[in-house]
C-alpha cells in the first residue's frame, strides 16, 4: 500500500521532473543557467529521497543502524542546500550568499560529526530514530537559511525592478508555505503516528 506521504514524494518528484522537461525545451534559457535549474531540482529531489529513505528505514532491524543515521546525516546536509541552489540561480555574489555559503558548509561538517556522536538523532535497539540533544541547532541553520533567501529574493527584485516583483514575492511565499506544510505534516506524524500508514 502507498503511503500518504510517499505519494506526496512521488508528486514532489513528479513536478520536479516537468519542471525539468520545460527548462529542457526552452531555447531562451541559456545552457549555464539551465545547469543550475537542473542542479537545483536535483537536490530537491535528493533531499526529499533521503528524509523518504529515513523515514521507510526507521524501525526496520534488517539494516545496520550505521545506515540509517548515514541516510539521516544525507538528509540534514542536501535539505539546506536547496536554499544555496535557490540562490545560486539568482546570480546574487554579494555578502548573503557569502553567508549563506559559510553556513552551508558549517552545517555539512556539524552533520557529519555529529552522525558519530548522537548529535542530532539517537537509534534505539529496533532501529528506531529520535532527535538528538543538538536538533535544534539544524532547526536554527534552517531558519536561518530561510531567512538568508528572503533577504536575496528582496535584493534581487530591487536589483531587476523591471521585473515583476509580484511573482518573486509569490514564489517566496509558496516556498515558505511548502516549507510550514512539511513541518506541520513531521509534527502530526510524530504526535500521531497512527494515523499515517508509512508502510
Amino acid at each position: 500500500m502507498v503511503s500518504y506521504y510517499s505519494t506526496l514524494i512521488l508528486l514532489c518528484w513528479i513536478a520536479l521532473g516537468v519542471l525539468c522537461i520545460l527548462v529542457w525545451e526552452n531555447t531562451w534559457i541559456p545552457k549555464k543557467s539551465k545547469r543550475l535549474f537542473y542542479l537545483t531540482y536535483g537536490i530537491i529531489a535528493l533531499s526529499a529521497l533521503t528524509e523518504w529513505l529515513g523515514i521507510q528505514l526507521s524501525g526496520n532491524t534488517d539494516i545496520p543502524s550505521w545506515l540509517l543515521s548515514l541516510v539521516k546525516c544525507a538528509d540534514y546536509i542536501l535539505t539546506p542546500m536547496t536554499g544555496y541552489a535557490v540562490v545560486a540561480q539568482m546570480g546574487m555574489h554579494n555578502r548573503w550568499y557569502k553567508a549563506l555559503i559559510a553556513v552551508i558548509a558549517a552545517n555539512a561538517v556539524f552533520q557529519v560529526a555529529a552522525s558519530f556522536n548522537g548529535w542530532m538523532i539517537i537509534i534505539d535497539g529496533e532501529n528506531r530514530y529520535t532527535h538528538g540533544p543538538l536538533y535544534w541547532l539544524y532547526i536554527l541553520v534552517y531558519l536561518l537559511i530561510i531567512a538568508i533567501v528572503a533577504i536575496e529574493f528582496r535584493s534581487y527584485a530591487v536589483a531587476y525592478r523591471r521585473q515583476n516583483r509580484a511573482s518573486l514575492y509569490s514564489a517566496l511565499l509558496l516556498v515558505i508555505a511548502g516549507i510550514a506544510i512539511f513541518w506541520a505534516a513531521n509534527f502530526a506524524r510524530r504526535m500521531s503516528p497512527s494515523l499515517w500508514a508509512w508502510r
